[in-house]
């Protein structure tokens, strides 16, 4: 079973927030691990439907340095935060 490193209340609270604003949550959790390599995976979020503007507020509150957004075309972009 997926243990997160976001605090459960938080998780919820984002459910809670989007579902009251556009209806079911599209958070998804999961391990991000390339599948050919022997690194150990890294715990991360998957959001849909979400602005560049809102996914690098998203990738500062949890201090990361880089997010990977992509808009309606699906073309993933790195998105340094540093």
């Amino acid at each position: 079973m997926f243990q997160s490193a976001i605090h459960p209340a938080t998780v919820q609270a984002y459910r809670e927030t989007h579902y009251c604003v556009r209806g079911p949550s599209p958070l998804v959790l999961r391990i991000g691990q390339h599948p050919s390599n022997s690194w150990a995976g890294e715990e991360s979020f998957l959001v849909f439907g979400v602005s560049l503007e809102a996914a690098k507020a998203l990738g500062r509150r949890f201090e990361q340095n880089a997010i990977v957004w992509s808009a309606a075309d699906a073309v993933p972009q790195l998105i340094l935060q540093r």
